[in-house]
């Protein structure tokens, strides 16, 4: 299971949106696409992992300064420096694919590392090369990354948060079977239309699962939009699940999403 780093890459796509998206820090257009490389050697196998997040610097990096534009460059730099030391921050020592990923995180949340960036924002940079290792790690091995715990193995930098059973006991403990479907989620921006969102999803695409955004400043006002949300879902013959995000929109609040089923509102 030890496993070291070779090298890795980055390349950014920006990702147009089909529409506007209305969110509480912001309207948005496109999205700027992290898309990671990272070959490692396990042994006597050398195999590449892939990885990606989209760069969005309205949740990660929120705030008015720097301008937008400013922010991205600067998240595609950090990206890219990544990529030409992962070496040196995941500790430049073969080790088990976890203890990696926690050195990368260790390194990018130093204060002193790119200080200007919030450590969330820098976190969401490194979160791709992470999934990389884990992924490169498996092809490797031949094996999924869900095996990597199966064994106890010791971790140095996250064993003492689980002092009675070590970190890989306490993933595999929380571990679930693989599945082979998932939910699709819909996006219901703040100012989207019901009729020219919901009922088209529903009908054309059969969503089932909608992800509602609100401003998150008057409360009763979002109150009222998810139930009107649920509303149109309904009357589409489904039993919806809605998520309503804020995107850290509510004043003096943690940033949190809620999760419905159908049973919370009435018809």
């Amino acid at each position: 299971m030890k496993t070291e780093v070779l090298d890795a890459s980055v390349v950014f796509i920006e990702q147009a949106f089909l529409k506007p998206l209305k969110l509480s820090s912001g309207i948005i257009t496109q999205a700027t696409e992290a898309r990671v490389e990272v070959t490692v050697r396990v042994g006597g196998h050398k195999a590449t992992g892939r990885g990606s997040i989209y760069l969005s610097d309205l949740w990660a990096w929120p705030g008015t300064t720097p301008d937008r534009a400013t922010k991205d460059e600067a998240l595609r730099d950090v990206c890219s420096l990544i990529a030409i030391s992962i070496s040196d921050l995941c500790g430049s020592e073969a080790a088990h694919p976890l203890e990696l990923g926690l050195r990368l995180h260790q390194a990018v949340s130093d204060p002193a590392w790119h200080p200007e960036m919030p450590v969330l924002a820098r976190a969401v940079c490194a979160s791709p090369f992470d999934a990389a290792i884990h992924d490169a790690a498996g092809h490797a091995l031949g094996c999924s990354a869900f095996r990597f715990y199966d064994q106890d193995a010791l971790i140095p930098s996250g064993d003492a948060w689980f002092p009675d059973v070590g970190a890989v006991a306490a993933i595999r403990a929380s571990l679930r079977g693989p599945v082979r479907a998932l939910e699709a989620w819909w996006i219901v921006g703040a100012g989207d239309d019901l009729e020219d969102t919901v009922r088209p999803a529903v009908l054309e695409r059969g969503i089932q699962c909608f992800k509602v955004k609100t401003l998150g400043r008057d409360s009763a006002q979002n109150a009222a939009r998810t139930a009107k949300i649920h509303r149109a879902a309904r009357t589409r013959g489904i039993s919806p699940r809605l998520s309503i995000d804020s995107n850290e929109g509510i004043p003096g609040t943690r940033p949190f999403t809620l999760f419905f089923s159908a049973h919370i509102f009435p018809p």
